[in-house]
């Protein structure tokens, strides 16, 4: 399903991607592999992750972009744990990590808590759990207004994201 809801997506080679394992110091998982030679850096539109909770049980997460190969291991944030790789992110500022002690398992980073919780048990698991996100439930738009200070706007431009 998450194929279907790429909007855009480059390449990666196998050189970039021992690049990438040598300069983190891990060694991704075929899956991982196999996605980021045919989408690295894929940007999504309308996407949302099924995820295992540990509190809930079972939530949902947006999903908008995965971090191309050469940003991840680079980004510098100010909680960061070294044990955390991200590759992707939500459209909310909180990220989708690998650790470097579990590179098996996919968890959410919630950068407003810190709090890490497990979402998946692999990367090919999360890959099959992304889905279409549903907004039936969500009010008409049409007539609804915002305002928007006009330099957070232009820096979101400015970022591609508006």
């Amino acid at each position: 399903m998450y194929k279907e809801l790429i909007d855009s997506a480059e390449k990666a080679t196998e050189e970039l991607i021992l690049s990438a394992e040598e300069r983190i110091g891990v060694k991704f998982s075929n899956s991982f592999k196999e996605f980021c030679l045919n989408y690295d850096g894929a940007k999504l539109s309308d996407a949302e992750i099924l995820a295992k909770n540990s509190n809930t049980g079972q939530s949902s997460n947006a999903i908008r972009e995965f971090l191309g190969i050469k940003k991840m291991g680079t980004l510098e944030i100010e909680y960061w744990n070294d044990d955390h790789i991200a590759f992707a992110e939500d459209s909310f500022g909180n990220f989708f990590v690998f650790k470097k002690s579990r590179m098996d398992e996919v968890y959410f980073l919630d950068h407003e808590t810190d709090q890490v919780d497990l979402v998946s048990n692999n990367f090919e698991e999360f890959l099959k759990n992304i889905i279409k996100a549903d907004f039936s439930d969500l009010p008409d738009a049409k007539n609804s207004q915002v305002w928007i200070d006009p330099d957070f706007l232009k820096q979101q431009k400015d970022l591609g994201n508006a």
